[in-house]
């Protein structure tokens, strides 16, 4: 016999939630005001009000960034130094994210890339204190391309293009490979097993 229970969270995403179950804003987190009852919204935050946030920094990985059309891109926001912060993703001409982002922790996500998804991201923090506002930040310029090649090429990953009946030929055509990477048939394979619908 096994007694097992499961509580959810009751908080929303921009929510913080108290260890009494208790929900506040995320705002209200480390910014040396008790909005919690047990106190939970203060205990393990490194950052205060009016604290001098110079040694805090922040870099995005990788530092620059090109995709062509359709790929997933992946940008992450590393922190070093003092913790208890929200990290933030914002686009630098003021707009907002994309349809296509999804920003989950220090992760921005952008899936199915287009070239109007090019740009300068920013990842920042920004710290309310009750006298102070401290942000830390860094950029990185994403640049999405169309595929350069024509309809009846192929796009090898280091951007050449081959004919497409060259590929999964069992020859190396593309000089990063990417022609025969993924290949499920290979010449002089056995194919009475194969059932077409």
């Amino acid at each position: 016999y096994i007694d097992l229970r499961v509580e959810l969270n009751p908080c929303t995403l921009d929510e913080f939630p108290c260890k009494n179950r208790q929900c506040i804003p995320l705002l209200q987190v480390c910014d040396g005001i008790l909005h919690c009852s047990d106190g939970s919204d203060e205990a393990t935050c490194q950052i205060r009000p009016g604290r001098d946030l110079s040694d805090l920094e922040l870099k995005i990985e990788p530092s620059n960034r090109e995709a062509h059309f359709g790929e997933t891109v992946d940008l992450r926001c590393i922190a070093a130094g003092p913790q208890g912060f929200k990290l933030y993703w914002s686009r630098a001409d003021g707009g907002n994210l994309p349809a296509n982002a999804r920003q989950t922790g220090d992760l921005l996500r952008l899936t199915s890339a287009t070239p109007e998804n090019s740009g300068r991201y920013i990842c920042h923090t920004d710290f309310y204190g009750q006298s102070s506002h401290t942000t830390a930040q860094d950029y990185i310029d994403l640049r999405v391309e169309l595929n350069p090649c024509t309809l009846d090429e192929f796009p090898c990953k280091n951007r050449q293009c081959i004919p497409l009946l060259q590929v999964c030929d069992g020859i190396l055509h593309c000089s990063d490979g990417s022609d025969e990477a993924t290949c499920q048939i290979r010449p002089g394979r056995d194919l009475s097993d194969l059932e077409l619908k």
